[in-house]
């Protein structure tokens, strides 16, 4: 496969058949990726699912026997992501993607060449990320996303990991404002 210029970062915990439909659909319209899975705490339904995927489908498997949560999970899967790559994903396993989704978000990337974060819209949230607010392949500036899923450069996670020392802040615990915290 050769080194690919994305790397997606799921954590999952305790919902295998979520986790399916997100893992499936990601494998389904998605090229040149990897995936990074972590289970962020023991249960036998979500092992068994993770075993079910190819070393192709799923690159690299960290375990937690205990939660150590979402922000300390994706800390931990950036240690591993290809020092080749482009571009991180941090997607929540409860996310479906759609046909091209990646390649429209890199497509904005290569056209924003200061761009450092990007995040997409969803029937879930209010505010500009909403889908209601959707105009397309059209991308507006905002302070701040919803983490949801999130696209960033890894030139960008390499530089704050440098200057503090993490890509996320774990004082901020299993979850919560981390999103807003790496956008500012």
């Amino acid at each position: 496969m050769g080194n690919p210029l994305t790397t997606i970062i799921i954590p999952s915990r305790f919902k295998p058949e979520i986790t399916q439909v997100c893992i499936d659909s990601i494998i389904k319209y998605t090229k040149d990726f990897e995936l990074i899975s972590i289970q962020d705490g023991e249960d036998d339904e979500m092992n068994s699912l993770l075993n079910k995927y190819e070393p192709n489908q799923i690159h690299e498997r960290i375990y937690h026997k205990n939660p150590q949560g979402w922000i300390k999970s994706i800390n931990e899967g950036m240690k591993i992501v290809d020092d080749d790559g482009k571009y991180v994903i941090f997607l929540n396993d409860d996310v479906v993607v759609t046909p091209n989704w990646l390649d429209k978000m890199k497509r904005h990337f290569e056209k924003q060449p200061n761009l450092g974060v990007l995040g997409v819209t969803t029937n879930q949230i209010n505010g500009k990320q909403h889908i209601n607010n959707n105009t397309g392949d059209n991308f507006e500036k905002v302070n701040e996303i919803t983490g949801f899923c999130m696209m960033l450069r890894k030139e960008l996670l390499d530089k704050l990991y440098k200057k503090d020392g993490y890509y996320l802040d774990e004082r901020f615990g299993f979850g919560g404002q981390e999103d807003t915290d790496i956008c500012w």
